[in-house]
């Protein structure tokens, strides 16, 4: 996955998590994030098991120092890749869907946003 192709990813999800929430008819604030985590988590799953290459969503990430705790299974490497790539994909769709929620970034329908 090129740099492209991650922003775009990164953009659509952002965009598709807060199409959804307005649809319920809630208004969602930056601050509302650490509340709907679980949510976002259940979203960012289906992208991780159609990733090809979980590597590349760590080295285009802006997340620099993963939580400790997800290296502590060292001796399975697959499974630290996996929570390494899930921590920096949470953590770069919650940065963009706060630019989007400031105004930094627009909205954009998610539909619209292919790689």
């Amino acid at each position: 996955m090129d740099r492209k192709r991650w922003l775009t990813m990164l953009y659509r999800e952002a965009n598709l998590f807060i199409e959804h929430h307005e649809e319920a008819g809630a208004t969602l604030r930056p601050e509302d994030l650490e509340e709907l985590e679980d949510e976002l988590d259940a979203q960012l799953a289906e992208v991780l098991r159609t990733c090809d290459h979980l590597e590349d969503l760590i080295k285009h990430s802006v997340l620099r120092a993963p939580p400790q705790e997800l290296w502590q299974a060292e001796e399975e490497w697959q499974g630290v890749l996996i929570n390494v790539a899930t921590a920096c994909l949470r953590n770069d769709v919650k940065g963009v869907i706060c630019k989007i929620l400031s105004g930094e970034l627009p909205r954009v329908a998610s539909h619209t946003l292919h790689d």
